[in-house]
């Protein structure tokens, strides 16, 4: 069902006679994900602490990084990386669903995807010198068009 549905949202942003064969969403954290989470964790902690509005020392925790964890996602890249009549495409991905929501570039260059590493539950690749990472629900089609790059 996801992948029908990341498949209709590029449809939509292509050509009528364009024929999508593989789709992967992935996503990218900004370098500076970790310090700003952290940084803004810790702010919200002190500050509810500080004036009073916590009532414990472990409600503060929980709100830091509550914040923190919210603050670190929102500085994530989504893309959707897709092959398109025997070219790849990169395309900006939506950050509430799997969809991809406009274009970036077309014809990716040769060896532009190469795995990186891969876990049980999600996969790094290097994409244009950029690295993403995505669920192995993609991983297959992501090898498939890391071959096609390679050709």
């Amino acid at each position: 069902m996801r992948r029908r549905v990341l498949i209709r949202s590029i449809q939509r942003l292509l050509k009528p006679d364009d024929h999508v064969a593989r789709a992967a969403f992935m996503w990218r954290l900004h370098r500076w994900a970790l310090p700003l989470g952290v940084v803004a964790g810790a702010a919200v902690a002190l500050l509810g602490l500080v004036t009073g509005n916590f009532e414990s020392v472990a409600f503060a925790i929980a709100a830091g990084i509550a914040v923190g964890a919210v603050a670190s996602l929102a500085s994530a890249e989504y893309r959707v990386l897709a092959l398109v009549n025997d070219e790849l495409v990169m395309m900006r991905g939506s950050r509430t669903r799997n969809v991809a929501v406009e274009v970036l570039e077309r014809r990716l260059p040769n060896n532009s995807v190469r795995l990186v590493s891969s876990t049980a539950v999600v996969s790094d690749w290097l994409i244009l010198e950029r690295r993403f990472s995505t669920t192995r629900r993609y991983q297959q089609e992501m090898i498939e068009m890391a071959g096609f790059a390679a050709s």
